[in-house]
């Protein structure tokens, strides 16, 4: 949540959900949702470590790829937690990625790294001073007429054609959700 403070400041505050209105096993939310997370990532981890380095991945055999995939996610689920602290066995694996005499795993401990490497301010709980020459609007709004069934998520704005992009949160699908008439810059 970011809550704006007159001009001058904007305080951002982590809330985590603990409930949610379905059938998750008997488990906690936390426990379902970390488990969710961390197949996913994985699963992708397994593949996009086998790609070629022009496709973004770093040219891992199937077994490479394998055994560091547990580890690609547990360093995505800490950054999107937020505030990452990696413990002594973490910091030892990104350090033998590093030293490594292979360049995959060099490359690999470097972008593992950086995301375990937390600058200030914390990222869940902050308060962030705005520069006084900056002002926020509203530019535009988009209404369904559906509330509490979905969410949009992974906005894009194309300012070439000042169009809005996002994905519907229940059923996968993007859409063009509206033409913009204000211009970013």
């Amino acid at each position: 949540m970011v809550d704006l403070h007159g001009h001058n400041a904007a305080a951002v505050s982590t809330y985590y959900i603990d409930t949610i209105d379905y059938d998750i096993g008997g488990l906690t939310f936390a426990e379902y949702s970390s488990q969710f997370l961390y197949q996913g990532i994985s699963m992708m981890a397994n593949y996009l470590l086998t790609l070629p380095p022009k496709q973004g991945g770093f040219a891992l055999s199937q077994e490479e790829a394998k055994a560091a995939a547990p580890f690609v996610a547990e360093t995505f689920m800490a950054h999107y937690a937020g505030d990452e602290h990696p413990d002594p066995a973490i910091l030892r694996l990104l350090q033998q990625y590093l030293t490594s005499s292979d360049p995959r795993y060099q490359g690999l401990g470097q972008a593992l790294g950086s995301m375990w490497t937390d600058l200030s301010p914390s990222d869940n709980s902050a308060v962030l001073t705005l520069n006084p020459d900056i002002s926020l609007s509203v530019s535009g709004t988009y209404r369904t007429g559906i509330f509490d069934e979905s969410a949009a998520e992974i906005t894009a704005y194309d300012p070439s054609s000042k169009t809005l992009f996002v994905v519907n949160g229940e059923n996968n699908k993007g859409v063009e959700k509206q033409k913009l008439t204000h211009r970013f810059s």
